[in-house]
C-alpha cells in the first residue's frame, strides 16, 4: 500500500466535518497563487462607479423591500 493510499484511508475514517476542515486547509495552503494580469484594474478604481443609479433610492427602503420579497 502506498503512502497516498494510507492517507486516503485515514481521511475516510475522519468525521465528515473534519474531512471538510482538512479540504479547506489544503485548498488554502496548496492552491496555486495567481498573479494579477497586466490588464487587471485595481478595485479601488471602481470607487463611485454607478452611484448615479442609487441617487434617488433610500437605502433603508430598498433593504426593507428586498426583505419583504423573500
Amino acid at each position: 500500500m502506498t503512502n497516498v493510499q494510507n492517507i486516503e484511508q485515514e481521511i475516510a475514517q475522519l468525521p465528515k466535518e473534519k474531512q471538510w476542515e482538512l479540504l479547506n486547509y489544503l485548498l488554502q495552503h496548496f492552491s496555486p497563487k495567481t498573479e494579477p494580469q497586466e490588464n487587471d484594474l485595481p478595485w479601488s478604481l471602481s470607487l463611485g462607479l454607478g452611484k448615479e443609479v442609487w441617487n434617488s433610492v433610500d437605502a433603508q427602503d430598498y433593504v426593507d423591500q428586498m426583505r419583504s420579497e423573500r
